[in-house]
């Protein structure tokens, strides 16, 4: 009897063993793995399939992305193309706007520590514009010798086929950056007896380029009269050669100082009062054949003297004819910038 319980319960134990085999939870075997070089990563090839298709959506996003990028740079590169318009070999726009900003500087709005009369005025002096850029900054030529650097500049510049082409380029350029600079200048106002510093307002910005439109017609209608008109010449050379003539009689009188020639030295200062009054009356009658141009006394000492020395250089001043029709249109752009603020 106890033989046959045993037998029953090994049975019993050997069903619930084999249920237990047959119901347990399958483990399935390991994945073999793989090795990616050159970062060692390992990967399962259970993972491999999910890896492969990130990489392959990765990928293509990476290569629409960058076609739709080449497409957006190919078309900014052909607008470009068409709006750029490459500096020229001598005269960089940074000139240009440099001298947009010198011409900002000189305007002075009214009420001001500067102007204190009620409406704005324009104080250019070309002769400042010219200290101003007389070392040439950023222009690529020889600078050993500066005197023969402007001229070669300046000859450079006037010649018709570079004309035409900077005004083309750097047109839009000053009155950009002339609107630019006016936009970010500020002056000391007068309010109520005190001082306060304040930017532009649109209708004094407007003021100023009306202004400097102005002035680049006064300036297109003197170049032209000088050119056509050159009775100046001559005025201009009596002029200088008694300046000339001030400057070594002064000279005399200091030799004479140093010498301890009391006795020369009265007549050495009635050289210098002689030579001042012929060098005043000389300046005189220049200024008098200048009053047909409608600019500051100073301005068109200046430009008289510049155009005789385009001459003594050999430059016919018909030639500056086209210089006079490019400040005029350069006239016409400012004045159209401004109406559009």
């Amino acid at each position: 009897m106890r033989t046959l319980i045993f037998l029953l319960l090994v049975a019993c134990g050997l069903g619930a063993a084999w249920w237990w085999w047959t119901q347990r939870p399958q483990t399935p075997p390991p994945a073999p793995i793989t090795e990616v070089a050159p970062q060692r990563w390992r990967v399962g090839n259970a993972s491999e399939a999910v890896v492969s298709a990130n990489a392959t959506t990765a990928s293509n996003a990476t290569a629409a992305n960058a076609s739709s990028e080449n497409a957006s740079a190919n078309a900014t590169n052909a607008t470009n193309t068409t709006l750029a318009v490459a500096d020229d070999p001598m005269l960089p726009r940074s000139l240009v706007r440099t001298l947009a900003q010198a011409v900002a500087d000189r305007y002075h709005p009214g009420r001001t520590t500067q102007n204190l009369a009620g409406t704005g005025r324009l104080d250019l002096r070309i002769q400042s514009l010219g200290v101003r850029l007389a070392d040439l900054p950023d222009v690529a030529v020889e600078k050993s010798d500066i005197l023969q650097a402007r001229q070669a500049v300046i000859a450079y510049a006037l010649r018709p086929e570079v004309l035409g082409a900077l005004e083309r380029a750097y047109l839009p350029v000053f009155v950009n950056a002339l609107k630019e600079a006016l936009a970010g200048s500020t002056r000391t106002f007068l309010v109520d007896g005190a001082e306060r510093v304040a930017p532009l307002s649109a209708a004094q910005r407007t003021e100023a380029m009306i202004l400097v439109a102005k002035e680049l017609r006064n300036l297109a209608q003197a170049i032209a009269s000088l050119a056509q008109d050159q009775s100046h010449l001559p005025l201009v050379t009596a002029w200088h050669t008694k300046n000339q003539a001030v400057t070594t009689a002064q000279m005399q009188v200091w030799n004479v100082q140093v010498q301890g020639n009391m006795p020369a030295l009265a007549s050495a200062t009635q050289a210098v009062d002689n030579a001042l009054r012929q060098a005043a009356q000389a300046r005189q009658r220049l200024v008098e054949n200048l009053k047909r141009l409608p600019l500051s006394e100073d301005n068109s000492l200046y430009l008289a003297a510049w155009s005789a020395r385009r001459a003594q250089h050999g430059m016919e001043l018909s030639a500056l004819l086209p210089l006079a029709e490019t400040l005029r249109r350069a006239a016409d752009a400012v004045e159209s910038a401004a109406q559009s603020q």
